[in-house]
């Protein structure tokens, strides 16, 4: 009966058994063949964050989301800019490429956070 004393919170709770659902349902996508233990541990993770009380449970698939692309390679770039590769401040994020962007500074306007001006070039 110990089982059942678990996720008590999560089963209570409308909208948490529905992110919970939606986190599964995503699972079940993957194929068989991919390595599935990292997959398991972070659906384990996801469940009992469901679980807790302080979490809002509309925030934490997508948050799972991410983690599941990251998880798989398909993470965005956030440590430098995808365009031009300098280190700089995160000042915008492209989800068209899926990463951050160098500001292009333009005397009169200072800095604004858009495309860098390698972005494009090759």
């Amino acid at each position: 009966m110990a089982h059942r004393e678990r996720l008590t919170t999560l089963r209570k709770s409308y909208a948490r058994i529905n992110a919970g659902y939606a986190v599964v349902e995503v699972m079940t996508r993957f194929p068989p063949t991919t390595s599935r233990r990292g997959h398991f541990e972070l659906l384990t993770r996801v469940l009992l964050t469901l679980d807790d009380e302080t979490y809002d449970p509309m925030l934490v698939p997508s948050s799972f989301y991410f983690k599941l692309l990251a998880l798989d390679g398909s993470g965005p770039v956030v440590d430098v800019c995808v365009n031009c590769g300098r280190d700089v401040p995160l000042v915008a994020f492209d989800a068209e490429v899926g990463a951050r962007c160098a500001p292009i500074v333009d005397r009169a306007r200072r800095s604004r956070p858009t495309r860098c001006s390698s972005y494009g070039a090759s």
